[in-house]
């Protein structure tokens, strides 16, 4: 009948230190999802419980400062999904654990448009072993434009893995995009 209602909670904790002309940033990131059941046009109820899930990330990320408007960077992350049923409703575990490495560059092309490109590989292991491992190329770009002080828009795309609830399936490699707009109204209120 309608929508399925999700609620997202994410944090992140995340450091960065420079020496000289290298840059290192350890960081972490938890993200909650949580689904509400819906009804069908018949009335019959559709349990999303078993789309709840936890998502723990931690990586690495060193930046080589080779010129102030050029630096090249490799990245490494780890992450582990832990969904809050022990299995779905097909009684398949989709609990997984993954990892994704990374190369890439940062550019300053003017001084109010920088941009940011990097391929790599990426992984998805499940502990259902019923379920498909997901592997591939993974790569993404972004480029941002400072149009006035309060003013910022943003382009990026980038492939990941996205898993899913779906009988038969780990889920896919999906590759999107996002244009962002980004106004700050006030010093403590800002527009996205």
């Amino acid at each position: 009948k309608e929508p399925t209602e999700t609620q997202t909670t994410n944090g992140r904790l995340g450091l960065a230190h420079t020496f000289n002309r290298l840059k290192v940033s350890p960081y972490g990131l938890w993200s909650r999802y949580n689904y509400d059941d819906v009804q069908t046009s018949t009335g019959a109820n559709i349990n999303n419980d078993d789309r709840d899930n936890d998502v723990l990330k931690g990586g690495l990320r060193a930046d080589y400062d080779i010129h102030p408007d050029f630096d090249v960077f490799v990245e490494g992350i780890y992450n582990t999904v832990e969904y809050e049923d022990a299995r779905d409703d097909n009684g398949l575990n989709r609990d997984s654990d993954g990892w994704e490495g990374r190369v890439g560059v940062t550019l300053g092309l003017t001084n109010l448009i920088t941009g940011e490109a990097f391929v790599g590989y990426m992984s998805q292991e499940f502990d259902d072993a019923r379920l498909s491992d997901i592997d591939g190329a993974s790569f993404g770009a972004g480029i941002k434009w400072e149009v006035t002080r309060l003013t910022t828009l943003g382009f990026n795309a980038s492939r990941t893995i996205q898993q899913t609830t779906s009988a038969n399936s780990s889920g896919i490699l999906q590759t999107g995009g996002e244009a962002t707009v980004r106004h700050e109204l006030l010093r403590n209120l800002i527009l996205d």
